[in-house]
């Protein structure tokens, strides 16, 4: 009897956006301080001060294409986990690819972080027993736990990652 396959609904992370938004803030909050020491330390000469102020519009601008980065929706939107180890996402347009969880993914208690190889279609055209298959896409997921509809799916994600994410050789789901 066939088990029934995992579904699991994605959503945009709070934590993982203020975590972000924050990192880039305190680095450039770190570059401001070390050009300001430097242009303190120094006699300024006369054009330092529209140098300084456009570094600090320059480092607002990257602060807020942070922040545009972190509030658009992710390009994948549901994952669905195989009862034989195989892994499918759904992308925006609705659209599922079977992937391959890669070896170097991490399982930790707060974030799972996937590492994800696309299952290319097979090609016909080449002759023989042996198809010819397209270059494989590599990606990367970031999943913290409030990625994830309810804190159940994320225990069930970890779990299947444990112990059937390990076997990714398996036929896709």
């Amino acid at each position: 009897m066939p088990q029934p396959s995992i579904f699991l609904e994605l959503r945009a992370s709070r934590r993982l956006q203020l975590f972000l938004f924050v990192l880039h803030a305190l680095a450039a909050g770190a570059v401001v301080a070390s050009a300001w020491q430097a242009w303190a330390a120094a006699a300024p000469p006369a054009g330092t001060m529209q140098a300084a102020v456009a570094c600090v519009l320059v480092l607002g601008a990257l602060l807020l294409f942070s922040l545009y980065h972190g509030i658009r929706p992710s390009p994948v939107s549901a994952l669905r986990l195989g009862a034989r180890g195989g892994l499918a996402v759904r992308d925006r347009s609705g659209e599922w690819r079977d992937c391959l969880v890669r070896a170097d993914s991490a399982v930790l208690p707060c974030v799972v972080i996937l590492r994800l190889e696309e299952v290319p279609p097979v090609d016909g055209k080449e002759e023989g027993s042996r198809s010819r298959l397209r270059r494989r896409r590599v990606g990367t997921l970031v999943l913290p736990a409030d990625a994830l509809v309810d804190r159940r799916q994320f225990r069930a994600l970890r779990v299947w990652l444990r112990w059937r994410g390990g076997a990714s050789g398996a036929a896709p789901a």
